[in-house]
């Protein structure tokens, strides 16, 4: 955005000081919740956006911003939520530095294979596998290497097992969903260990590694119990 006068360059000056700071406040809600700050940072975001300067191009950034409340707070709602897209920039990188190179693909068909490919590797990559390893797995039907499907359940199971940061609404939200984890005969033996692992952790129940044992206390409950969070442990 270039200003064309001093009023535009202190208007944008001010706006993006104004947003920084409110950006260093959200991260550091990230790293340590306090769902007592919500409201607040909720209510400086507003006034913020409502703001009016005497640049209408910062004016329009600032409606935009107004109509994304939803998606750029979020992180107050799901504390593990990124704040910025710098993973998704990350993993188009390499399309891009071909796309420089030898342009598009000629048919629908070989983009289909390109993207197909590209976002299988970068889930290989982000799930620590081989993506070479998993080619000749799939290619030669050993079936040594896990479904990506399931292992991305695994690490999501095991994340909920292992965060402290989540608050009591959100951690007693996600037992339902581990549940129906729990009963899908579909997923592996390890998958069920993590949601089972994540479920203890979670209400501070022992129960066993028993679905229909854990849905049966959790109706029994009747929500009259209280998840283990952070400040509990």
């Amino acid at each position: 955005m270039i200003p064309h006068n001093e009023e535009h360059r202190l208007a944008i000056e001010g706006v993006r000081q104004q947003i920084w700071e409110l950006y260093r406040d959200l991260k550091a809600y990230k790293e340590q919740p306090q769902p007592e700050l919500t409201a607040a940072l909720t209510a400086r975001f507003e006034a913020l956006c409502a703001q009016r300067t005497g640049y209408p191009s910062v004016n329009g950034v600032l409606s935009e911003m107004r109509g994304c409340q939803a998606d750029l707070l979020r992180v107050l709602d799901r504390p593990e939520t990124p704040l910025h897209n710098n993973g998704s920039e990350s993993d188009i990188r390499d399309y891009v530095k071909k796309r420089k190179i030898s342009g598009s693909t000629r048919s629908d068909d070989g983009r289909r294979c390109r993207d197909t490919f590209a976002s299988l590797k970068k889930t290989c990559r982000k799930l620590g596998v081989r993506f070479w390893d998993y080619l000749r797995d799939r290619i030669g039907g050993l079936g040594m290497i896990p479904r990506l499907a399931d292992m991305i359940r695994e690490r999501a199971a095991c994340g909920l097992a292992q965060s402290g940061m989540l608050s009591e609404k959100q951690r007693r939200s996600a037992v339902p969903r581990l549940l129906d984890f729990a009963d899908d005969a579909s997923l592996d033996a390890d998958t069920h260990k993590w949601v089972f692992q994540a479920l203890r952790d979670i209400t501070g129940q022992s129960l066993p590694h028993d679905a229909a044992a854990w849905k049966s206390w959790y109706n029994s409950s009747n929500g009259n119990w209280v998840p283990v969070t952070r400040d509990s442990q």
